[in-house]
Parts: structure tokens; sequence; C-alpha cells
């Protein structure tokens, strides 16, 4: 699952409902791949690559 987001109202505005939620009283946990910069002439958005966890399916 991709998320993608548009500027930083967007960010916020998740961000606040996850911190909020269900997620308030966890650690975050994570690594990096690598960032990459977006544009052809002047590249100015950053992607930022992470690993996703598969997640785990009950049997």
């Amino acid at each position: 699952m991709d998320t993608y987001y548009q500027g930083r109202g967007d960010i916020t505005k998740d961000h606040r409902a996850l911190v909020s939620g269900f997620v308030k009283a966890t650690k975050l946990a994570d690594s990096l791949l690598g960032i990459r910069f977006l544009g052809r002439t002047r590249p100015s958005s950053p992607a930022v690559v992470t690993p996703t966890p598969a997640a785990s399916r009950a049997s």
C-alpha cells in the first residue's frame, strides 16, 4: 500500500490522527532504503523509500 501526501497539511492531518489514535502508546521502528528526488530538470520533491513488512495472515 502506498501513501501519497501533497503538502504539509495532508501530512499533518493524517499523522495527527495516527498519533492521537491507535499508535498513541507505541514506538516507531523503521529503516530507510533511500531517498529519491523527483523531477527532471530541478529535482525538488523528495520521495522516501522504506521497506513495508508483509502483513501476517491468520491461518
